[in-house]
């Protein structure tokens, strides 16, 4: 006799629940530019990364593709770390709603045929506590770009 029966409520709630929970966002240590590059890369939903105090020596941009994912500095202060870009044609991007930034200086990125340092392309990004300082900009760039309205 094949009997099949149905979960109670309560036995689904518990079990969407257990999935949920298993299912859950990342924090991620980093202290160098290659974990940082590696933690952006492959970076879930709702992940948070975490950078150690010191400059961190930018060799490419960085891109933000997904969505709610925070990056931000250990200690709150934003002087203690440093994204240094060097003027070598590296920039900061977000192309996802919902990130976060904060707590970190962005330094001399570039931007040239009307390209941005940093540019925030999705609305519902925040940024906090970010100082933007040292970029050079030619061609008709820009040195920050944030989106209001585009979705």
């Amino acid at each position: 006799m094949n009997v099949q029966t149905r979960p109670s409520l309560r036995q689904a709630i518990a079990l969407l629940a257990a999935v949920s929970l298993g299912a859950g966002a990342a924090t991620v240590q980093v202290a160098d530019f290659a974990e940082l590059q590696s933690a952006v890369a492959g970076a879930s939903d709702g992940d948070e990364i975490v950078l150690a105090a010191g400059t961190y020596a930018m060799t490419a941009s960085l891109t933000f593709s997904v969505a709610n994912v925070t990056m931000r500095g250990a200690t709150g202060d934003r002087d203690d770390v440093v994204l240094d870009a060097g003027l070598g044609n590296r920039r900061l991007a977000v192309n996802a709603t919902g990130v976060t930034l904060r707590d970190f200086t962005f330094a001399r990125g570039m931007a040239s045929a009307d390209g941005v340092a940093v540019n925030v392309a999705k609305t519902g990004a925040t940024l906090e506590n970010i100082r933007v300082t040292g970029c050079l900009v030619t061609g008709g760039g820009g040195a920050f770009f944030y989106a209001f309205n585009n979705k």
